[in-house]
């Protein structure tokens, strides 16, 4: 029997009576009925678990390519600081330290996420 006809055969027999049951055939057709409903059951729990091991599946792929564009913007991010970037030693003695203007953070995340964004 079709998922739909196991459907229509319960159906029947809480509604409509046995006249338009397509179990009506059967020698014991409650059993037969009880047997198709069960592997109807079966089957829809089967499919649901294949499809919540494909759900999770995804959902850790996902989750990994957030966090790599993640990672990508804060890499993306830190290198448009250093082209903000001048050294300390223009002003003092300093090694290879670097300073930024602090006015460059908000405009380059404007740049990155966009005005409306930020």
């Amino acid at each position: 029997m079709t998922d739909k006809e196991i459907i229509q055969a319960l159906e029947c027999c809480l509604v409509d009576g046995c006249d338009i049951c397509s179990c009506r055939e059967e020698a014991d057709c409650v059993r037969a009925m009880a047997e198709n409903a069960l592997d109807l059951i079966n089957g829809q729990q089967r499919e649901i678990e294949r499809l919540k091991i494909l759900y999770n599946g995804l959902d850790e792929n996902f989750k990994l390519t957030v966090k790599k564009f993640y990672c990508l913007g804060i890499v993306e991010f830190a290198e448009k600081l250093k082209d903000r970037t001048y050294p300390i030693g223009c002003f003092i003695s300093a090694g290879d330290k670097f300073v930024i203007g602090i006015e460059y953070i908000d405009e380059l995340v404007k740049e990155m996420v966009g005005a409306d964004n930020g």
